[in-house]
């Protein structure tokens, strides 16, 4: 090999040297920038978790709170209730729970299942409450119901139950329009009958004029209810 051939071939070995210098430097900083990354996700994933588990806590502590209310209004041995939160498949679940002594029961064959009826209808009302403390006016004041307690036995407890729905619908704060309101409307659809918890009633009975056609007859009455005669 001739001397400019050597010279020549240095040059090229210098130019691949400086090139796979420039991609090692090139990869050390991507390999910082992962590592940043990574850093950055793991803490994100963190304050995630943590916020994750306030949320929880926050529902946990509403719900559990109204559903308990609620069923202390209604039974005089009441179940307690709780919320248990697990993670399965990537996701979080959330169980109901009703306790006897500290202990899971089945309130639907220890009771007939009058407690999931108020548990049910409180839950509800407490999600609704959420709902709107989290995205004020996503959500009209308004529950429509079909026959809420159909599993209570017993004239009193069906009473109490009737006033636990009044007094939970009443005390509902929500935000609208940039103000404070209090209490929601809750709408029944029943053949109960709603032991004087109601304000208006709207009675319909299906009947049959002269010709044999059925007739729907609509009756409206205002109604003046005591409040102690719910509880």
């Amino acid at each position: 090999m001739t001397l400019p051939e050597t010279i020549k071939a240095l040059g090229e070995a210098r130019g691949k040297r400086d090139e796979i210098a420039r991609r090692v430097s090139e990869e050390k900083t991507t390999i910082r920038e992962l590592m940043d990354r990574e850093i950055v996700v793991e803490r994100t994933q963190a304050c995630v978790e943590v916020v994750a588990q306030r949320i929880q806590e926050r529902l946990r502590y509403r719900v559990r709170e109204t559903v308990s209310y609620a069923l202390a209004y209604v039974f005089d041995d009441p179940f307690d209730f709780d919320i248990e939160f697990s993670i399965k498949h990537g996701h979080v679940e959330a169980k109901l729970l009703f306790l006897q002594d500290g202990h899971k029961v089945s309130p639907m064959l220890a009771s007939g299942g009058g407690d999931i009826d108020v548990g049910a209808f409180a839950m509800r009302i407490a999600m609704w409450g959420i709902r709107m403390s989290m995205f004020p006016g996503s959500l009209a004041p308004l529950l429509i119901l079909d026959e809420p307690f159909k599993n209570i036995n017993g004239e009193a407890e069906n009473r109490r139950a009737w006033g636990m729905l009044r007094q939970l619908s009443k005390r509902m704060k929500y935000w609208e329009d940039g103000e404070l309101k209090e209490g929601i409307q809750v709408m029944v659809i029943t053949q109960e009958g709603t032991r004087g918890a109601a304000d208006r009633i709207f009675r319909m009975v299906l009947t049959k004029d002269v010709t044999g056609d059925r007739v729907t007859n609509v009756t409206v009455e205002d109604r003046e209810h005591s409040e102690e005669n719910l509880a």
